[in-house]
């Protein structure tokens, strides 16, 4: 109890932030959050003072620096998102979970804000006309779009969408809160515009999974579909220190300009190993539809894709939320969603991660190969331009070095 005296051993306040690299103010915010307890103990001068108990300060740095091997692991503070290894997402203070029934744009407003909980954002209160797509802008995303090759992505047509926009923007170089959402509103509304349509336009200025859906499959939207992609877009807007987060942060660090730092994350995020991993999952499913045995036994595979994550222990939260809306939306396909859950948790004990979700929304929608690399790359474009606006003020405080292992 914060009000018990202690004689375990014991850290003050100041030696708690310095162990865990963080303000006196956030170890208080911990103790609110349940993540440490308080104590009071008395001081050399016969003073009672707060303490905090040293094994468990010790056990948090542990588990907030757990290192994988060929790892960096690099520890910022950051009031954008919150995430708790044991399962909790939460931005701007509320959990993630209790977004879903808001508008994607008001979701993106409240990262975009510095208010926290009480911001229009997490009321459900934003300005539709803001989102709405400018005529000049279609216009220069129609000229960029013809001129790509057929070979070019959907996410290759976001990034050209973003540097073509930049080239039009006479403020471009404005890093202040509402210059930078305001570039996300034109910025992300456009990506969706640099798609190709499959299917008649279903509302050019509607929400954004509405306007989203005619381009990523032909078939006609259903309520339930709707919800479960404005369900991914929330979900995936942030995830704290992601690769592409720290690079989009780094390039804000430089001084770098809002649609640059968009550039970078959507640079960052086109590996294999981050806004990818949902193709793998998507061609596993694939496989094990066509009864490849390869694709059936999983027993010899090291890792299956769709599986596991670096910080949650246990599991995704977003992958829970995203699948209990895929089984209710597809469930003529759920069952091999299913066996391929219950194959990897007896094969590898592994829950699945937002990936999986992903791949499953895909299939669920008849969305287009690829399309969830699609969805978290314009979602994401959110929580880059959140973090832009959070890093610019430090500076250029990034400058690793490095241990030369060649010839001298």
């Amino acid at each position: 109890m914060a009000g018990q005296l202690d004689e375990r051993p014991s850290v003050t306040a100041d030696q708690a932030a310095d162990l865990l690299g963080v303000r006196v103010q956030t170890i208080y915010a911990y103790v609110s959050r349940g993540l440490l307890s308080r104590t009071h103990r008395v001081n050399e001068s016969g003073r009672r003072v707060s303490g905090f108990d040293r094994e468990e300060v010790l056990r948090l740095v542990a588990e907030r620096t757990r290192h994988r091997a060929g790892s960096l692991d690099v520890l910022l503070e950051t009031d954008v998102t919150m995430l708790d290894p044991q399962g909790l997402l939460a931005f701007r203070g509320v959990a993630a979970l209790d977004l879903l029934d808001r508008p994607f744009e008001a979701v993106a407003e409240l990262l975009w804000s510095n208010d926290g909980a009480s911001s229009d954002g997490a009321s459900g209160v934003h300005d539709p006309a803001q989102w709405r797509l400018r005529e000049d802008d279609r216009v220069v995303v129609a000229t960029m779009a013809a001129a790509l090759p057929p070979g070019a992505t959907d996410v290759d047509r976001v990034r050209a969408a973003v540097v073509a926009l930049a080239g039009t923007d006479p403020d471009r170089g404005d890093t202040g809160r509402e210059h930078v959402a305001a570039v996300g509103r034109r910025g992300i509304p456009a990506g969706v515009a640099s798609i190709p349509l499959r299917q008649k336009p279903i509302e050019d200025d509607g929400p954004l999974e509405v306007r989203l859906w005619p381009h990523l499959t032909a078939s006609p939207p259903t309520a339930p579909g709707l919800e479960a992609l404005r369900a991914a877009l929330i979900l995936l807007v942030d995830h704290e220190l992601a690769a592409s987060t720290m690079a989009a942060r780094i390039a804000a660090g430089t001084g770098a300009d809002p649609w640059l730092v968009l550039l970078t994350g959507l640079a960052a995020l086109g590996g294999p190993l981050h806004g990818r991993s949902s193709l793998a999952v998507e061609e596993l499913f694939a496989a094990r539809a066509a009864r490849d045995p390869a694709a059936d036994d999983l027993s010899g595979h090291r890792t299956v894709p769709g599986f596991g994550h670096t910080v949650y222990v246990d599991a995704d939260p977003r992958a829970e939320a995203l699948l209990d809306r895929v089984a209710r939306l597809d469930p003529g396909g759920w069952p091999l969603v299913e066996q391929l859950l219950l194959d990897v948790s007896r094969s590898h004990g592994l829950a699945p991660n937002v990936d999986l979700a992903l791949a499953a929304l895909v299939r669920a929608c008849d969305f287009a190969p690829g399309s969830g690399e699609t969805i978290f790359a314009l979602s994401r474009m959110v929580g880059w331009l959140a973090h832009g606006l959070e890093e610019a003020p430090q500076g250029l405080r990034f400058r690793s070095r490095a241990v030369y292992t060649g010839e001298v």
